[in-house]
């Protein structure tokens, strides 16, 4: 029932965009015109004149053709100008937009290669967006040892996934610091970091291609023992095997052959390929029965006991038993940062 919505707001548009060509069609004939009528009327005038000081005998007839080319040739590149003036705007728009993006996304340089343990700090992180008066987050500060579960918790629109971007470096303009190990993210060689980080997003995207190639990273050289692994890991192997191609399997476009449950615990796998060292997992079990929740419990155990540090976004307080530390978010803050005990005992009283 929203087509017909959408097709008057696309008509709006539309209008817009065909009314303002039209207002620009018309003031570039303008400009032409003047132009144009400028350089007949300097050279009627240029003819006029030299024919009345022929006559006069002041100039020959020759000298008068010569002053009317002469200035047909001097105005002739005001109209080649005028006539190329859309062009050049749209160079000059051009050069503007790419020096924007180099300086939002400057050219990436040869960082420090660093094999990281999930040791994760937070210094004075603060994250606006144009389209929002306050900080999405707010002079956050978290210092989290390597080889924990933590749990991110928190009310919709607290800041919860901006923070989970924050930690995997998926947020590209903030102030403030995030380092691994005592070095800064932005310090570090992405190309050599990336493999160490798993992450689940809340909205899943996956791409064409087979279920293994999606949890290998689309990977052209992937390794089967690992993909396998972190589909075991999932608690997916089982349903892989059972398709028809099993692991070569093609999901078609962003995973569309796939239900949602299913993309989702693809993605699960993807983020524990090759155990990475932190591993950031948002609401990632929004769309799972009870068998993929009991598999994500399980994943997440035995990642920790792999030394990887886990970061737990969710809204299901039960999924909490299994976290080690708790960090409550409200408000674009961190309003608490503490073990699971503490918070359960303080809920209960």
């Amino acid at each position: 029932g929203m087509v017909p919505n959408l097709m008057k707001k696309w008509l709006e548009k539309q209008k817009i965009m065909y009314f303002t060509q039209f207002q620009s069609k018309a003031v570039e004939e303008n400009v032409n015109s003047i132009s144009r009528n400028f350089r007949i009327i300097l050279q009627s005038l240029a003819l006029g004149i030299g024919a009345l000081l022929a006559i006069e005998g002041e100039i020959s007839m020759g000298a008068m053709i010569a002053a009317s080319l002469l200035i047909g040739r001097a105005t002739s590149p005001i109209d080649g100008i005028v006539a190329g003036w859309s062009s050049l705007k749209r160079v000059q728009d051009s050069f503007i937009r790419i020096e924007s993006l180099i300086k939002t996304y400057p050219s990436k340089v040869d960082g420090h290669v660093l094999d990281i343990t999930g040791r994760v700090n937070i210094k004075d992180v603060t994250v606006k967006v144009d389209s929002r008066p306050n900080p999405i987050l707010k002079e956050i500060n978290l210092e989290m040892p390597p080889g924990m579960i933590h749990g991110i918790i928190g009310p919709s629109g607290a800041g919860k996934t901006t923070l989970g971007k924050i930690i995997v470096g998926a947020w590209p303009g903030f102030s403030g610091d995030v380092n691994f190990d005592g070095y800064s993210i932005a310090d570090l060689d992405r190309e050599y970091l990336g493999p160490q980080i798993g992450y689940m997003p809340q909205t899943i995207e996956l791409f064409a291609g087979s279920v293994a190639q999606n949890i290998a990273r689309m990977s052209e050289n992937l390794d089967a023992d690992l993909v396998i692994k972190a589909s075991q890991m999932a608690g997916i192997h089982q349903m892989i095997l059972r398709f028809e191609q099993g692991y070569d399997t093609q999901i078609g476009p962003s995973g569309s052959y796939l239900s949602g449950g299913q993309r989702q615990r693809v993605a699960l796998a993807r983020a524990l390929y090759g155990l990475p060292k932190v591993i950031v997992l948002d609401e990632p079990n929004a769309n799972l029965d009870e068998a993929g929740n009991q598999a994500l419990v399980s994943a997440i155990k035995s990642a920790k006991e792999s030394g990887s540090s886990i970061f737990l976004i969710t809204h299901r307080p039960e999924i909490l038993r299994i976290v080690d530390r708790v960090i409550y978010v409200n408000e674009g803050r961190v309003k608490g940062y503490e073990t699971r005990e503490s918070f359960f005992s303080r809920i209960k009283s």
